[in-house]
């Protein structure tokens, strides 16, 4: 068993094992590098007015945003040209209609998140509800922690193949 060890573990096996690790490891790479741009509305505050509602919307993708969709229950209300870098955010308007709501953010080229308004009239008074936000997806983290794991083990090999 001892005399067969050399044999599985050869200089060979070991380049191929790093070989196939880097390999893997771009795959990775550049499948976060394409990946889609993505929005998130972090918070909603009441305007003057009963039916204004200001959104803060960051664009947490790796690439810039070029403009903005504003939809109110599936329709277009207003499109904003406007360049929003990476890790940015921006304080956008829109004027909702009393009543239970879906306002939609689309990011021009990609990207888009959605928020349940509730505006409500009372009689001489207007309250303006709007819910927490739910955490989002951790997706393009964990795929960062993968390929760090991917690179960590390829080093190992390297280190090992080395050795032997």
């Amino acid at each position: 068993m001892i005399s067969m060890l050399p044999t599985l573990c050869s200089r060979a096996d070991a380049s191929r094992v790093i070989v196939r690790c880097v390999f893997l490891a771009l795959a990775l790479l550049i499948g976060v590098t394409f990946a889609e741009a993505r929005i998130d509305i972090e918070s909603s505050m009441a305007g003057k007015n009963p039916n204004d509602v200001y959104l803060i919307v960051r664009n947490l993708g790796p690439d810039p945003i070029e403009g903005l969709e504003i939809y109110v229950d599936g329709s277009l209300q207003s499109r904003l040209e406007l360049y929003l870098p990476a890790e940015k955010a921006v304080k956008v308007y829109v004027s909702v209609p009393f009543g239970e709501h879906v306002v939609t953010i689309r990011g021009i080229p990609s990207g888009e998140d959605s928020i349940k308004l509730t505006i409500s009239e009372y009689i001489e008074t207007t309250t303006t509800t709007m819910p927490q936000k739910e955490e989002g997806d951790s997706t393009l983290l964990w795929v960062g922690v993968g390929a760090l794991i991917v690179v960590i083990l390829g080093a190992i090999a390297l280190v090992f193949s080395r050795g032997a």
